[in-house]
């Protein structure tokens, strides 16, 4: 079971079906069949941008991606990068998975604790609350948790009595303010104090930070704060052998980096192989972090804080 339709859980979802006959995603928003912001993205009306080594990241997982993506809207910006909308980003990637026999994906459905064995060394299901009811979902053989940044998982611990998480946490103070405009043709451009100009699907372009507009503008501008990133160290700690967490609910990573997909689909990666307990994809999933923390906690320039997002 994954928990979280986000990028890393639904690359989760496609890793674990190599080696596991059902895999059921849960998610606690209603998931948009169009192409719109959800709540449970709020960098969703932010720019989004993956780098080259994301997309073959994803690649890897499901060949062809690109091309889908492409014909969905996406604009090309060099040989193995596009650019689009974090939305349509999603759903691209949503509906692909959606068509993997024996994946299941349901919104408006929230993993809200987790039950054990009475040694607590394994997940043997989960609390689900779905339509005004509070039910159980049992007999999981493994737990992923990508549900991101407000990942309850070091709340269940405490709950069962386990240790708390290790955690560390770097000050950003980052706030994005940004806007759609309609304008065919502008030129994309990320400067050097984070301001951006970022064409998108359906002639479209974001913009963020103190910029000349492109053209017509589509909506109100939407602001984003990310006060802080946070690193959660469960692999120095003894948890559920089955549990395994992914992505934001492990690691933020300052969003000016531009590395949350790429090591989002790295780590959902190592998920490809049988997984008998959480010691292996757990610790190799914190090495991934290694470079993008240490540069997520190194000193900052004073560049502009409205900056683009993975």
């Amino acid at each position: 079971m994954v928990a979280g339709a986000s990028v890393a859980g639904l690359l989760a979802a496609r890793a674990l079906r190599e080696h596991v006959g059902e895999v059921l995603v849960l998610d606690r928003d209603v998931l948009p069949s169009g192409v719109r912001p959800r709540r449970g993205v709020p960098q969703g009306r932010h720019p989004h941008v993956v780098p080259a080594g994301g997309y073959e990241a994803i690649e890897r997982l499901l060949p062809g991606f690109h091309g889908e993506l492409a014909a969905a809207g996406a604009v090309k910006a060099g040989a193995a990068t596009l650019l689009s909308s974090r939305p349509l980003f999603e759903r691209t990637l949503r509906r692909r998975i959606e068509r993997l026999d024996g994946v299941r994906i349901a919104g408006s459905s929230e993993v809200t604790g987790v039950l054990t064995d009475a040694g607590r060394s394994r997940v043997t299901g989960v609390t689900v609350a779905s339509g005004g009811r509070l039910g159980a979902i049992e007999d999981i053989d493994l737990l992923v948790d990508a549900t991101g940044r407000a990942s309850r998982t070091p709340a269940w611990l405490a709950a069962l009595g386990l240790d708390p998480v290790p955690e560390e946490s770097v000050e950003l103070g980052l706030t994005y303010v940004s806007q759609r405009f309609r304008a065919s043709g502008a030129p994309s451009e990320i400067l050097a104090d984070g301001r951006c100009v970022l064409a998108q699907e359906g002639n479209t372009v974001l913009v963020s930070g103190n910029v000349t507009p492109p053209g017509e503008p589509i909506g109100a501008p939407a602001t984003l704060r990310f006060p802080r990133a946070f690193r959660r160290y469960y692999e120095r700690i003894d948890v559920p052998g089955n549990l395994v967490v992914l992505g934001d609910a492990m690691c933020t990573l300052d969003p000016r980096l531009r590395q949350g997909v790429t090591v989002a689909a790295r780590q959902a990666e190592l998920l490809t192989d049988p997984v008998r307990d959480n010691a292996r994809p757990q610790c190799e999933a914190a090495a991934l972090l290694e470079t993008p923390w240490r540069a997520t906690a190194a000193p900052k320039s004073s560049a502009s804080p409205e900056s683009p997002a993975a």
